[in-house]
């Protein structure tokens, strides 16, 4: 039950127009998404988060949207795509 509450009290907490303004511009955001799936809207919800950062100026915003994929990208049979972008990302950012 204690799960629910932390994800709600979060949810309440992000969707405040400045909740952005507490987060640095400067860090790198991935966001990824399934295109199927509906906790994301089919994409759509994703692509939101990623207008809403992108309009609050943060500098490092990539979004993604696996057309064939559900909610669980990084377990589907698009895994290995998944696990490489992941991982090409994140060297990008360790490399500089």
């Amino acid at each position: 039950v204690s799960a629910y509450i932390d994800m709600f009290t979060l949810l309440k907490f992000i969707s405040k127009k400045d909740s952005l303004d507490n987060i640095r511009k400067d860090l790198p955001i991935f966001l990824i998404t399934g295109g199927m799936d509906p906790v994301g809207e089919y994409g759509k919800g994703v692509e939101k988060v990623y207008n809403a950062l992108k309009a609050a100026s943060f500098d490092h915003v990539q979004f993604k949207i696996y057309e064939n994929a559900r909610h669980e990208i990084l377990n589907e049979s698009i895994k290995g795509e998944t696990h490489m972008d992941l991982l090409q990302w994140i060297q990008k950012w360790i490399s500089g």
